[in-house]
């Protein structure tokens, strides 16, 4: 006798959904499995702020990241409202993804979760004028050797969205492309990293034509760019220096630059200060602040006095309106870094990101590349100092501490100032304390009695002759 049962229409339904939740939660426990076996990837994507840089062009950068188990990829990709930069700046990045996926799967056998194969291609943008370089770097392992570093440089005219080629911004006669030849050769001759492992025959011929050359520009220099292997020991990597635009002045096509860019190199020259007067260099850290700033901007206004902000590019991010009040004001801006961390705690790659970080924030507020930094603490080191070096940077300490960290009293400001200030000095205080506002107006009315005038951090320098890197700390009394 059979027991089974006719199951009524009702029950099927409950049966159906019973089987089909059942089936689902199998297929999540176990689907992690099959997409590991079968390589499916994971792709993410988020898009980064949109940076306008003209009425006619803009920049819109998206990071494009994507994991698998064998490899992960994280690249800036740039769409740019000119065509003529747009398509080979794609095709270079597909280039890029092509090969590496190759050599992936050419690996494929030693590459884990303990050793991932990935490529990273970030983006950096420097101007100068009209002028806008998009740099890229691509860093690359896959899976056994050595990671690899690449670069790539496009220049764009956003005004006319037009690719600019390095004979446009320099006239390439025999005599200029032998200085340029003789400044690159100088510089990887004479540093003691690179000069044992440069292959010169190989870079006499890279050299050949300047026009090849990967190179990009802005207010201060023309960089120059060698990738990892190209013309010296892989143990190298990748080689970036700079040449200062002051060195190729007579040489730079001011129509191109729209003259800005001279302009910026001999605002400073111009300066009518008397080398026998008495000067001081006011500076300003951690701001800018909304309740502090605007005070000490006013006292500073009333007084004809100016000084250097030295801002941190979380600040700036925060309240970019009154950083380009600073910037109207006529005071100097130098960058502070972003978060204010030690950087001799950090690795250089981790230094590099935090000041350009700043950077980028900075000039999107101001308008204005700074070419003055102080380090977070006065913490440096020589890597710090290598830092400034290779990015033309001025390191600024200072040579009287108002202590305003420390007392926030008005009163204990004005003494510490007044009794250690002396012709040349570089004075620290901060922008983001009330008590530094209130003190402001009373220690400028004494140092002026005294015949102290106020200046920028760059025009003391100049006044002192000095020059580079540094650190420059001002003079003490």
């Amino acid at each position: 006798m059979r027991v089974i049962k006719r199951i009524k229409w009702a029950g099927w339904v409950a049966l159906i959904l019973f089987s089909a939740v059942t089936l689902g939660a199998i297929y999540h426990l176990v689907s992690p499995e099959i997409e590991a076996s079968s390589g499916t990837n994971q792709i993410t994507e988020k898009e980064e702020k949109r940076q306008d840089f003209s009425e006619d062009a803009s920049l819109n950068v998206r990071t494009e990241t994507k994991e698998t188990n064998t490899y992960t990829m994280s690249i800036s990709m740039p769409t740019l409202k000119s065509k003529s930069l747009d398509t080979p700046i794609k095709e270079w990045i597909e280039q890029q993804k092509s090969v590496f996926i190759e050599e992936v799967e050419r690996n494929n056998a030693v590459l884990s979760a303990d050793n991932l194969a990935y490529l990273t291609i970030d983006l950096k943008v420097e101007t100068a004028g009209e002028l806008y370089s998009l740099l890229f770097t691509s860093y690359q392992y896959v899976g056994k050797g050595q990671p690899t570093q690449v670069f790539k440089t496009f220049t764009v005219n956003m005004r006319t969205g037009e690719s600019v080629q390095l004979h446009d911004i320099i006239h390439l006669n025999d005599q200029t492309s032998g200085t340029i030849r003789t400044l690159i050769k100088d510089q990887l001759m004479g540093r003691e990293e690179w000069k044992d492992y440069v292959r010169e025959d190989v870079l006499n011929e890279k050299l050949s034509d300047l026009d090849d050359l990967k190179w990009s520009v802005n207010k201060q220099a023309l960089d120059i760019f060698f990738d990892q292997y190209e013309v010296a020991a892989g143990s190298v990597g990748g080689i970036e220096m700079k040449i200062p635009l002051e060195a190729l002045r007579s040489y730079l096509n001011p129509t191109l630059l729209n003259n800005a860019q001279l302009e910026h190199m001999t605002s400073i020259e111009k300066s009518q200060l008397d080398p026998n007067g008495k000067y001081i260099a006011l500076t300003f850290d951690d701001g800018p602040s909304p309740k502090v700033t605007p005070r000490i901007l006013q006292t500073l206004k009333q007084h004809g006095a100016k000084a250097t902000f030295f801002m941190l590019g979380k600040q700036v991010e925060t309240y970019p309106q009154i950083a380009a009040q600073v910037a109207n004001d006529g005071h100097e801006i130098a960058n502070h870094s972003y978060g204010h961390p030690k950087l001799t705690k950090m690795t250089s790659q981790e230094m590099i990101k935090e000041m350009s970080e700043a950077n980028t924030k900075i000039e999107m507020a101001t308008g204005i590349e700074p070419v003055l930094f102080r380090p977070p603490y006065g913490a440096y080191n020589s890597d710090v100092v290598h830092y400034a070096k290779m990015n033309d940077y001025s390191m600024i300490l200072w040579s009287v501490d108002s202590l305003d960290w420390k007392s926030r009293n008005s009163a204990a400001i004005n003494d510490i100032v007044t009794n250690n200030v002396t012709n040349g000095s570089i004075v620290l205080m901060h922008d983001i304390h009330a008590s530094t506002a209130e003190a402001l107006p009373e220690l400028l009315v004494k140092l002026k009695a005294e015949g102290y005038q106020f200046v920028t951090v760059s025009e003391l320098l100049m006044l002192q002759n000095e020059n580079g890197a540094g650190p420059h700390f001002g003079h003490v009394s």
